[in-house]
């Protein structure tokens, strides 16, 4: 389980460590004061290595939380601006493929290394994270607020929970789904997409993660 805090951010570092403490309105919830233990994150950002120290607490309730800035995505090299940066322009111009994608994210981010398979691993990973909320209390929000376009039921099949299907049992998708399916994020992604014309990419990338947790306590990606 993850808590996110928003009093961080990446802009503002000097320090090659960032310590992450939890926001004031989670102190009551934590059975103790002091964290179980630390986990330690390392990401890359425009050039510079950063080790993210992320503390644990018990809850009262007794289940344990780890105080995440909104910018982690635990286990992956970058944050999170650059993979919503990577979807979003691959959502919004059909006619540019996973490479060119990928080639605009290494330059505007001054990374070494954003592979194709990245861009491809990570929309399928933001499909997931929207097809779970379309199931849940928050899925007849999600749809008014993304004015959602429903996807091919083949398109949908074709969305795989890598820890419920074989990798062997997986089909290629067509050219016509590939392109539904971009469709369909683009639809998703309007309004952060707008709104990264107004406030910027940051702020925007910010807001969203604030919201999609707020109403479903899930990381985005």
């Amino acid at each position: 389980m993850y808590t996110i805090t928003h009093s961080c951010d990446l802009e503002n570092q000097k320090e090659y460590e960032i310590k992450i403490t939890p926001p004031d309105e989670m102190a009551n919830s934590f059975k103790t004061t002091e964290p179980v233990r630390y986990l330690r994150y390392h990401i890359e950002y425009i050039k510079y290595n950063y080790e993210v120290v992320c503390p644990e607490y018990i809850t009262k309730d007794g289940t344990s939380t780890v105080v995440i800035p909104w910018f982690l995505i635990p286990g992956r090299p970058y944050p999170i601006q650059i993979y919503l940066f990577a979807i979003d322009l691959y959502s919004t111009n059909p006619d540019i493929g996973q490479r060119a994608v990928a080639k605009a994210t290494r330059l505007k981010f001054e990374l070494k290394k954003f592979a194709h398979t990245t861009v491809g691993r990570s929309f399928k990973a933001l499909e997931q994270s929207r097809q779970r909320a379309l199931k849940s209390r928050f899925g007849d929000e999600l749809k008014a607020s993304a004015e959602e376009t429903p996807l091919p039921s083949s398109a949908i099949e074709n969305i795989v929970d890598n820890t419920q299907e074989k990798q062997e049992n997986r089909r290629f998708p067509s050219v016509l789904e590939i392109a539904a399916r971009r469709r369909a994020m683009a639809k998703f992604l309007q309004k952060f997409h707008n709104s990264i014309k107004k406030v910027g990419l940051k702020a925007a990338v910010q807001s969203l993660v604030k919201y999609w947790y707020r109403k479903t306590k899930r990381l985005l990606l």
